[in-house]
């Protein structure tokens, strides 16, 4: 194989590579400079991820290596794949702002859940398809009832304790 072919056939196993890690960055325009320079202070900061791994050569080390590159850059996306400890922190701000949104300010807040219907009929007599609300989600709206709900049993019991 001369010179030129050898040359040719690396560029085209080059292309079929796939980029990965901070490989990808690449495409976005960052220079090779400064992948090196997010590489290298990725993996000075999560050097706890190789303490209890042994490698039986640089390409498991370096497989491993993105690996743990792509998991960072997908954790980066929430659109993405969300992980449980995401779904649960989700779920909690929308309990503690749902529940905050009904106990402070009951009134103002079930005002949102009215939604009527718009007298649009189309040709065939059927009515339009009303959309659900923007505002609160139905998670949101739940525990904002328990908020609302809660004022109301706070208020109560006040009232009792006022009046021994």
């Amino acid at each position: 194989m001369s010179e030129g072919e050898e040359e040719s056939f690396k560029m085209q196993t080059a292309q079929l590579k796939l980029l990965r890690g901070f490989d990808r960055l690449a495409a976005a325009g960052f220079s090779e400079t400064d992948i090196a320079n997010i590489r290298l202070q990725f993996h000075a900061h999560s050097a706890g991820d190789y303490l209890d791994q042994e490698f039986a050569n640089d390409e498991d080390f370096d497989e491993h290596a993105r690996t743990l590159e792509e998991q960072w850059i997908d954790s980066m996306d929430s659109a993405g794949s969300a992980t449980l400890s995401a779904d649960s922190s989700a779920a909690s701000s929308t309990l503690l702002t749902g529940v905050m949104t009904g106990f402070f300010f009951p009134l103002y807040s079930l005002f949102f859940f009215h939604s009527t219907k718009p007298a649009v009929f189309w040709d065939d007599g059927s009515e339009h398809d009303v959309m659900g609300t923007i505002v609160f989600s139905r998670a949101m709206q739940i525990w904002i009832v328990v908020g609302v709900a809660m004022n109301f049993l706070f208020g109560i019991w006040t009232y009792f304790l006022a009046s021994d």
